[in-house]
């Protein structure tokens, strides 16, 4: 199944008459851990490296890898007594991270885990969550605006019968401050979520009820909906509205779409994309926002026997830029998690013929005239190190030619903070500190903009 799609973009540079042939490819990819081990999230760490979460199932433990900026180890953990578990998400918090996910305890029934581990791989604290005879699983969890988490999963002990959505928050230490259930006699299952601007919470993921809950910031239901569709994860967009990615099923034919919805504050439907071949499995895992307003998404696609891993780059508008799918013959391979690097390129992970695994993408140039001299003409770069940061972080733009510009920083409500710079500048590359320790902790947006451009870039202030 030999599916690969290549995006070629043509650069024209400042100096002699020269072309620039970009292309979206792999810059490395690497497996990790023995046989049965697996990826399913994956972050930046301060050092510019990456660490990864998953599970060992010969080991039956939570399993880790931290790399260095160019995938080669350095060093693995396993977390936790033995007992089938998964660390299903994980999240930067600027001095260590988060890790959630499930565990399966006594009588082999899960319960919700939560631990914060720092940067040395040690744990400070882990707490596990649920009843020992029921089935409690954790899909995903969020730093929430005042310190603690938000776990989102499913449950079949405090609900309405069969598997139900399941909230459960907790404060800074991993104190539980309430749970809540939703669903209805069938199956249920929460797979994601991300904070609204007041405070609350939208939930997405599949089931009899609902494919997007929306609640307040004590668990109330707000409102639902259920569009018959299964969503994996959701991100906020530029624009204040929300971008869910999971699939379609086509019961004629029986097979699924990758399937993109973008919704509004109150649920309603703004716009839809499906991506995928007929008779394919088509599903998408991660979605996470990019620096240019856009969306980089990881999944599977190609039979239901071998799936294929798929990468897909959207635009803001929701249409595609560029795919890739690794089709490796006779062998499962899944991304899970997708994200925009700090230098502009993505890293992915997954699972490659049952070991874990991680990729790099990124643009690979082919000069075919000219001299060497690689300084694009017409392209307009933004990114920012360390992200996620602490107090402060460096912003670096680059400039095609002398224009007049603005810099400003917006948080999450839309609302400006600072203004950067605003002013003439030269061509090249530029760099602004963002001091940031009179602000509080949440997500910004760093916006450029020209007189018939602009770059758009999410930046995390954890504290």
């Amino acid at each position: 199944m030999s599916k690969k799609v290549l995006i070629f973009a043509v650069i024209i540079l400042l100096t002699a008459p020269q072309l620039i042939f970009a292309e979206i490819d792999t810059l490395w990819a690497r497996k990790y851990g023995v046989e049965r081990t697996d990826f399913w999230a994956v972050v930046k760490t301060s050092d510019g490296g990456y660490l990864a979460g998953g599970r060992a199932w010969n080991y039956a433990q939570w399993y880790t890898c931290k790399v260095d900026s160019d995938g080669n180890l350095i060093v693995e953990r396993y977390y936790g007594e033995v007992g089938v578990g998964v660390i299903s998400s994980m999240e930067n918090l600027g001095n260590g991270y988060v890790l959630a996910g499930g565990y399966e305890g006594e009588f082999l029934y899960e319960d919700f885990k939560l631990a914060i581990m720092r940067e040395d791989g040690d744990t400070i604290w882990t707490k596990t969550y649920g009843d020992s005879t029921t089935m409690d699983d954790c899909c995903y969890t969020i730093p929430c605006i005042d310190g603690g988490y938000l776990m989102t999963g499913y449950t079949n002990y405090y609900g309405n019968g069969g598997e139900d959505i399941c909230l459960l928050k907790t404060d800074y230490m991993g104190n539980m401050e309430w749970v809540k259930t939703y669903g209805s006699n069938d199956d249920d299952h929460g797979e994601s979520a991300v904070q609204t601007d007041d405070g609350g919470y939208l939930v997405v993921g599949y089931g009899d009820y609902a494919s997007m809950l929306l609640v307040d910031s004590l668990g109330n239901e707000i409102t639902h909906i259920n569009d018959g569709m299964e969503y994996y994860s959701v991100t906020k967009s530029i624009d204040g509205d929300y971008v869910a990615a999971g699939a379609k099923w086509h019961s004629y034919g029986e097979y699924y779409t990758l399937y993109i919805a973008k919704v509004d504050s109150e649920l309603n439907l703004l716009d839809w994309k499906e991506y995928g071949a007929f008779g394919d499995w088509s599903i998408g895992y991660s979605i996470d926002n990019t620096s240019d307003g856009g969306y980089i998404i990881g999944g599977i696609t190609g039979d239901w026997y071998y799936q294929d891993g798929y990468i897909l780059k959207l635009n803001e508008d929701l249409g595609l830029e560029w795919s890739k799918i690794y089709d490796i013959p006779y062998t499962e391979v899944w991304i899970r998690s997708s994200h925009e690097t700090s230098d502009g390129d993505y890293i992915a992970a997954g699972d490659n013929g049952g070991y874990a695994w991680l990729l790099k993408l990124g643009e690979v140039q082919d000069v075919v005239s000219g001299d060497s001299t690689n300084i694009p003409s017409n392209y307009l770069t933004l990114t920012s190190y360390p992200n996620p940061f602490n107090t402060s972080t460096e912003i670096k733009y680059y400039l095609p030619e002398e224009m007049e510009i603005k810099l400003e920083v917006f948080n999450l409500l839309g609302r400006r903070v600072e203004v950067l710079y605003d002013g003439k500048q030269k061509a090249g590359y530029h760099n602004i500190n963002w001091k940031a320790k009179d602000y509080t902790s949440g997500i910004y947006f760093c916006r450029l903009l020209t007189a018939d451009k602009s770059k758009v870039m999410k930046m995390t202030l954890l504290k």
